[in-house]
C-alpha cells in the first residue's frame, strides 16, 4: 500500500516537473472515450464504460519522433455475471442463491505512453506506443440481483460458481478483505491517428495483479479493457 502510494506520488511529481519545463513542442490534451472491460476466464456482459481526463505528452528527443505522455483517467470497470450461485452464507451450505452479479467499480488510472509516430504529412501523423499504468479503486459499487434459491437436502453436495469469505477478519489475510480491490497494475498497447489538434487513439490494457473478492465472494480474475479515447489539444 506504502509502496503503491509512493509510485503515484513520484509519477505525480514527475508530471509536475515536466510541465513547468514545457514548451512549444510539449502539450496538453483533453481525453474522451469509453471502453470495453472482460474478467479474464469469465463469461461477462453489459461491459461498457466511460473513459475520461487529462494527458500531457513531450517529446524528449524531437528528431526521432518519438513521444513520452502521461495521463490522469477517470473510469469505469462495469459487467454483469448472469445466473451465479453461491452459498446462503459463510456457514450455511443447505441453500443455494442463484442471482445476477453487476460489477459497478470505478479507478482513478495513470498510464504512461511510451511512442514513435510516423508522419504522413505537416498535419497527419500515425503513432504506436506502449507502456504501464496503475489503477487505484475510487468506488466499488458492485452488487449482486437476487433471483431465487434452491433448498438442499442434507448431505446434499452442491457445485457452487462462488463462495463466501469468512465475515470475521481475523479468519482470513486483511489482503481478501470485503471489497479488496484497490490498486492494480496493466501493461497497454496501442495505436492512433492525429489530423491537426484531434487524436482519435486505440488501446489494449493487459492486466498483470488479479483483482480478488470484488463482492464478499471468491470471484477473482484480471480486468482487461479496450479503451478507444478522442484526445483533443489544449
Amino acid at each position: 500500500m506504502i509502496r503503491t502510494n509512493r509510485a503515484i506520488f513520484l509519477i505525480l511529481v514527475f508530471l509536475s516537473t515536466v510541465v513547468s519545463n514545457a514548451n512549444s513542442q510539449n502539450k496538453f490534451y483533453l481525453k474522451l472515450g469509453g471502453n470495453i472491460t472482460n474478467l479474464r476466464h469469465e463469461d461477462i456482459t453489459n461491459n461498457r464504460g466511460l473513459s475520461f481526463g487529462l494527458g500531457y505528452e513531450f517529446n524528449p528527443i524531437r528528431s526521432l519522433n518519438t513521444f513520452i505522455a502521461l495521463e490522469i483517467l477517470y473510469a469505469t470497470r462495469n459487467g454483469t455475471l448472469f445466473n451465479k450461485t453461491w452459498p446462503v452464507s459463510f456457514y450455511d451450505y443447505s441453500e443455494v442463491i442463484i442471482g445476477d452479479i453487476n460489477i459497478d467499480i470505478r479507478v482513478l488510472e495513470i498510464p504512461i505512453k511510451f511512442g514513435y509516430f510516423f508522419s504522413i504529412n505537416k498535419k497527419t501523423k500515425l503513432k504506436m506506443f506502449m507502456g504501464p499504468s496503475i489503477t487505484r479503486r475510487l468506488v466499488n459499487k458492485t452488487k449482486h440481483k437476487y433471483k431465487g434459491k434452491i433448498l438442499l437436502d442434507q448431505g446434499e453436495e452442491y457445485k457452487f460458481d462462488y463462495f463466501h469469505y469468512d465475515a470475521d477478519p481475523t479468519n482470513f489475510p486483511a489482503s481478501l478483505s470485503f471489497l479488496s480491490y484497490k490498486t492494480g497494475l496493466d501493461f497497454n498497447l496501442g495505436t492512433g491517428l492525429k489530423i491537426s489538434f484531434i487524436d482519435l487513439e486505440f488501446r489494449y490494457s493487459y492486466s498483470l495483479i488479479e483483482t480478488k473478492n470484488i463482492i464478499g465472494l471468491n470471484l477473482f480474475g484480471h480486468f482487461d479493457s479496450y479503451i478507444l479515447h478522442l484526445n483533443i489539444d489544449l
